[in-house]
């Protein structure tokens, strides 16, 4: 073999080597979880051949991966030759004669081609996207309706659709480039809910509006579907009340309304009502619901199935759906669905039977999110489940070495648990501590003895009132007396050394206190608020750190706190009324996310900033603690994005997380370890790039590092949300530091 063989051969082998490195190191084995929730299936239409195209906020549906949109045989299973991948939510479908599918939502793209809010599929084969109909909006789409001629009206929250000036409705040729009509211009004072098209072609459209044409029509009126889409002025029901959230058209050119009403016409007709072609209301048609009723659909056969808030309807005590006569409005007897959670109508099928959907909650994350029940009895005919990529927002260590993991989700691989969980040290799951959690949990802080106290959106701990602020104890008990209830998010939490809570977010009130944004709590008793302590910051506060001395760092969307104008970041005394520093103003130009202290008088800040402590300094910096505050003239890793997760490892080293692409000299997705010396250039060799953005990390126990955000995979290893990895070795150590990263390093033979 030739010296050049050999040369080639070990440069190919060394890019192979760098190559595998290039995403080193892989996640550990454990935590290994599939953090999901429940998704939801907001729309379903029924095609000719009996299969059925759903849609709505899910990845995976009966296990198979589906991005919001999938097909489902006449079966109920799933299509796998079907697969569209929306990158947003949908709200609402539609099919034409021909079999195509069109997408309304809140999307910016289908299959990797730019559709914003709208798209056209082939409902056959593998679901191309129409290359040529591009009717794009610029808000999402909310209803559309197909009319005979080959026209589809959508209505929504957008001021453009297809490069026209349209204020929330508009008519798009469902053929060609999606073309709008450019003379149908209908005017609507409000926002538009529902809308359906009669054999006519007249357009309804109803919602919560108060004029349309400059007429004065509320919560409903008729269109023409032709010309400029001319108001009908003798079709006027007069609906009084709030909102018309759903509607359909039944026998007759009839129509029926649901939502928060109470009188048409004069006539009461609370919840529900049914309108004749004129107009008026349908007399001896009176179901009388108790309650909100949300959804309506007219089958086949003109009955009336109904979704809401409602036990009694049509004579019967009915829960949350019924299915009512064509022509009394009478509850349908044998007709009785038996339902524990809310659910949605979403299309009736040519035998009459009823699609719906629903989003279980924390208590019943297994329900189906998708089914179709029987038009004679209610039965449950066919169902789908569907799941959504849950995330993690926070996590700390124990003093044992076990971890509280926290953000969205209600299963851990298919096990219950409400938005928080506990990680033995060796990363596997802690099978008996499970308080149940009913909402989103932003952060987590410790006190010196052990117990947790969480902050977020939810509303109950185990289902004990507990409004988005709880504490727990090590063992994940809820403490039956700590409420300081706030009136809005909690996002940040911070535990001083003298054992007091600092809790901040976007509440105005907190343990009956007014308090914008930023309160002091007592850790005993029912956390009270500290009289006295108010720094009143003008805008939320979403980032905390204590230090050891008395000071409260605080790093938000603020211009003024603490009798201080302060953009960002400010130190503030622990105590007295928590009054700023009148010195230290490192006075960055944007958001702070993240803060951490270094326990040697120095505070790393992440965030969206471009200049901060009187250093240009793009998303990351090291702050003095002392004097002004001024940034630190060498250490400056620069990330090309933001950042939202600082942490140390056991070596000293900075871990960065965020949504950042390029940092500490290096391209990193999302994560790095950084040299806390120097200008904080990133480790070579540790580069587990991650999917999607990474919101938390800590160090777990046996030095491992816990990482939490929205990412499914890192370290080129499927993970789902939240992973553990190796510590990298201590900077001075690393073999070669400098090979191949900086500097002048040529191969010669």
């Amino acid at each position: 073999m030739s010296a050049i063989h050999r040369l080639c051969l070990g440069f190919t082998s060394l890019l192979l080597t760098f190559s595998a490195l290039a995403q080193s190191p892989p996640p550990l084995p454990d935590p290994d979880l599939q953090l999901r929730s429940p998704g939801t299936v907001y729309a379903s239409v029924v095609l000719a051949d009996g299969s059925m195209i759903v849609g709505g906020a899910f990845d995976e549906i009966n296990g198979v991966p589906r991005a919001n949109l999938a097909k489902l045989n006449a079966d109920g299973s799933v299509n796998l030759a079907w697969h569209p991948s929306v990158d947003g939510v949908v709200n609402v479908l539609v099919a034409d004669a021909g079999g195509h599918v069109f997408a309304g939502g809140d999307f910016q793209s289908v299959d990797g081609l730019n559709r914003m809010s709208l798209a056209k599929l082939s409902g056959t084969g593998a679901g191309a996207v129409d290359p040529d109909w591009q009717a794009n909006a610029n808000g999402p789409i909310r209803a559309m309706a197909m009319s005979g001629s080959g026209h589809l009206y959508v209505t929504g929250i957008f001021d453009t659709l297809g490069g026209q000036a349209r204020q929330e409705i508009a008519k798009v040729s469902a053929a060609g480039t999606g073309t709008v009509d450019p003379d149908w211009t209908p005017s609507i004072d409000g926002l538009p809910i529902a809308l359906v098209i009669d054999a006519n072609g007249d357009v309804f459209v109803a919602g919560l509006f108060e004029s349309v044409n400059d007429v004065e029509r509320s919560l409903v009126a008729k269109l023409s579907g032709a010309g400029a889409g001319a108001l009908d002025l003798a079709w006027n029901p007069a609906l009084e009340g709030n909102y018309v959230q759903s509607m359909a058209l039944g026998p007759a050119g009839s129509l029926v309304l649901a939502g928060d009403f109470w009188t048409t016409d004069g006539s009461a007709s609370s919840y529900l009502v049914r309108l004749s072609d004129t107009g008026a209301v349908v007399s001896g048609w009176s179901p009388a619901p108790d309650g909100l009723v949300t959804d309506v659909e007219v089958d086949i056969n003109g009955d009336v199935f109904v979704t809401g808030d409602f036990s009694t309807i049509g004579g019967q005590p009915r829960s949350q759906v019924a299915k009512l006569s064509a022509s009394s409005g009478a509850a349908v007897g044998g007709w009785n669905a038996v339902v524990d959670v809310p659910i949605r109508i979403l299309a009736s099928d040519a035998s009459g039977n009823v699609l719906i959907g629903s989003a279980s909650g924390a208590d019943a994350p297994n329900h189906p999110a998708w089914g179709v029940l029987s038009g004679s009895d209610g039965d449950l005919l066919m169902q789908a489940q569907a799941l959504i990529a849950g995330w993690v927002s926070s996590i700390v260590t124990q003093a044992d070495g076990s971890s509280i993991v926290a953000g969205r989700f209600d299963l851990a691989n298919q096990v219950l648990r409400g938005n928080i969980l506990r990680l033995h040290a060796d990363g596997t799951l802690d099978p008996d501590w499970d308080p149940a959690i009913d909402g989103a949990v932003n952060t987590l802080a410790l006190d010196a003895s052990g117990a947790v106290y969480v902050g977020g959106d939810f509303a109950s701990v185990d289902g004990q009132a507990r409004e988005r602020l709880a504490k727990l104890s090590v063992s994940g008990a809820l403490d039956p007396v700590w409420k300081p209830q706030a009136n809005g998010s909690v996002r940040a939490l911070a535990v001083d050394a003298a054992g007091q809570v600092f809790a901040a977010g976007l509440f105005d009130s907190i343990g009956g206190v007014s308090r914008a944004s930023l309160a002091k709590l007592s850790a005993t008793g029912a956390g009270a608020v500290d009289p006295g302590w108010n720094p009143a910051p003008d805008s939320p506060v979403t980032a905390l750190a204590a230090d050891t001395s008395g000071n409260v760092y605080a790093g938000g969307w603020f211009s003024s706190i603490g009798g201080q104008n302060r953009n960002y970041l400010a130190k503030l005394s622990g105590s007295g009324v928590g009054a700023a520093d009148p010195t230290w103003n490192p006075d960055p130009d944007n958001f702070v996310n993240a803060l951490l202290l270094d326990g040697n008088g120095q505070l790393y800040v992440g965030g969206s900033f471009w200049s901060l402590g009187g250093q240009a300094r793009n998303g990351i910096a090291r702050l003095a603690t002392t004097g002004t505050g001024v940034a630190d003239a060498l250490w400056n890793p620069d990330a090309d994005q933001e950042v939202r997760s600082l942490a140390l490892d056991a070596q000293g080293a900075l871990l960065a997380g965020g949504s950042f692409t390029q940092i500490g000299g290096q391209a990193r997705q999302q994560l790095a370890r950084l040299s806390t010396s120097g200008s904080g250039q990133a480790d070579p060799d540790w580069n587990p790039q991650a999917d999607r953005a990474v919101d938390a990390i800590a160090l777990g126990g046996n030095a491992q590092i816990l990482v939490g955000g929205r990412f499914a995979n890192i370290g080129a290893s499927k993970r789902f949300g939240l992973a553990a990895l190796p510590g990298g070795a201590p900077f001075d150590d690393v073999i070669f530091r400098n090979g191949f990263e900086t500097g002048d390093h040529r191969l010669v033979p």
